[in-house]
């Protein structure tokens, strides 16, 4: 014997049917801390562009540091070293 039951109804609906606690709230402050969280872990525009500025520095002259950028990106996308 097969029997198949369809319910239509929203989440919100069917946690109430099932007498589950709304945690909508809590959701909410869950997801507010971790953007607060993230946001202060990521580093601002200022802080990756003088990151970039060290990197590139310790490649000597700019055309050298975007030859090495370049070469670092293919030797990764070969999976090896160049």
């Amino acid at each position: 014997m097969k029997v198949e039951i369809a319910i239509d109804c929203t989440p919100e609906e069917l946690r109430r049917f099932l007498g589950l606690p709304d945690v909508s709230g809590l959701n909410r402050r869950f997801e507010e801390a971790v953007e607060k969280v993230a946001g202060e872990a990521m580093p601002g525009a200022d802080e990756v562009a003088k990151w970039m500025r060290a990197w590139m520095g310790q490649a000597g002259e700019a055309q050298n540091a975007m030859a090495a950028w370049v070469k670092m990106f293919q030797a990764g996308a070969k999976g090896g070293d160049g």
